[in-house]
């Protein structure tokens, strides 16, 4: 059973949509085609190029539709700067209908992607695009990575989610209404100026460089242990994760991705600027988290740890039991396989190849302290290991 409602996207006037009024209405057009290529192809059963396509498909008509929910703020009835532009009932109707429809199937998109194991960039729109919004959640309570991916200049998600609340709440008569949500942060927030960076923009710009930026963010398994590719694609020497930090876990961790082509890319991370989005331009993947490796290349730590994909530990399980079949889990590697509990003291810590087995017992703080005596005294690692359950 096909699994996009097409009869939404019709309804909302999308496979009519026509090239007047700017490139927003072909972003609504492209939407109902690439849909409905989706449920044409669609199967409970994937080859490998098969699947591939698919999920290039549910990622592109997000994209698309990203760029319609950014395009021109909601219309709502009412009075408008000139006489020319008020908004009649009708027209706010249809244009509220059309936000739903494409929020909705985002969503869609989004559960398909979840369905089939893989994680798509997690954000909010009106309507919500992964979680659906509760009795007094503001669309501004969580940042939307969307934001970052469609911004030509990636700006961080987290700075631009009020903006983008208040955008969308833009009354015909404001002199802002019409303008696109990039052109409005850059004329209202011009205190936004951090920017992530994304190795698989489009372009011809920087092209080469980004491509070698990717590969030597690409990490290989090799005899149980990890090494970095170097700028020509050849293996290396042995990742070691000591000289790099993350922002939540702290020195000593890198973030990783693991892609659908079962390719993992891992490094350094900066807030605002290198995200578990960096490698894979915000595609979906298979798992996110945190690693950290020893000298020789030997993993002894991994969490399911991000905001941008949020992992989930069935995802994580996964990543975990691939790793377990390459020979790259010891009886000494440590996981943390649900941080979805933000709360200190909340996450479990398990030996990573009895929590894949199904069994072992949960770690203390001490056994984490006695495989990584520096958790309990570095700084940015206080906060992570506080979260560690006793």
């Amino acid at each position: 059973m096909p699994r996009l409602n097409l009869a939404l996207l019709q309804q909302a006037g999308a496979e009519t949509a026509g090239a007047k009024g700017g490139t927003h209405r072909t972003n609504v057009r492209d939407v109902f085609t690439l849909a409905s290529e989706f449920n044409q192809n669609f199967k409970n059963v994937y080859t490998e190029p098969e699947e591939h396509a698919q999920i290039k498909r549910l990622d592109s008509i997000m994209e698309a539709a990203g760029g319609w929910l950014t395009s021109k703020s909601p219309k709502r009835e009412g009075p408008g700067v000139t006489p020319d532009k008020a908004i009649d009932a009708a027209k706010a109707v249809k244009n509220e209908g059309r936000w739903k429809a494409l929020a909705e199937i985002c969503t869609q998109c989004a559960d398909e992607l979840i369905v089939m194991g893989y994680r798509p960039l997690a954000g909010r729109w009106p309507g919500d695009v992964l979680h659906p919004a509760g009795a007094g959640v503001a669309a501004s309570a969580h940042a939307n990575y969307w934001l970052e991916r469609l911004d030509p200049k990636h700006r961080s998600s987290t700075a631009m989610k009020d903006a983008y609340e208040a955008w969308t709440k833009l009354p015909a008569d404001s002199p802002d209404f019409g303008k696109g949500f990039f052109t409005y942060v850059d004329e209202k927030r011009k205190d936004i100026k951090t920017s992530v960076r994304y190795d698989k923009d489009k372009g011809a710009a920087d092209a080469d460089a980004r491509r070698q930026r990717r590969r030597e963010s690409q990490v290989v398994v090799q005899a149980g242990k990890l090494h970095r590719l170097d700028a020509a694609g050849g293996v290396a020497g042995a990742y070691s994760t000591d000289p790099l930090k993350t922002e939540f876990a702290g020195p000593g961790f890198a973030i990783f991705v693991w892609d659908h082509k079962g390719r993992i890319f891992s490094g350094l991370h900066i807030a605002n600027s290198l995200h578990h989005s960096t490698a894979r331009g915000g595609r979906p993947v298979r798992c996110a988290g945190e690693l950290r490796t020893e000298g020789t290349g030997t993993l002894v730590f991994l969490t399911s740890k991000t905001g941008h994909y949020t992992t989930t530990s069935a995802e994580f399980k996964t990543f975990l039991t691939h790793l377990a079949k390459e020979g790259a889990l010891t009886v000494a590697t440590l996981c943390v396989p649900d941080t979805s509990n933000q709360a200190m003291g909340s996450w479990g810590v398990y030996g990573a190849l009895d929590w894949v087995g199904g069994g072992g017992a949960r770690k203390t703080r001490q056994d984490v302290v006695n495989l990584i005596p520096g958790l309990a005294t570095e700084l940015k690692s206080r906060n992570f290991f506080l979260r560690l359950q006793q």
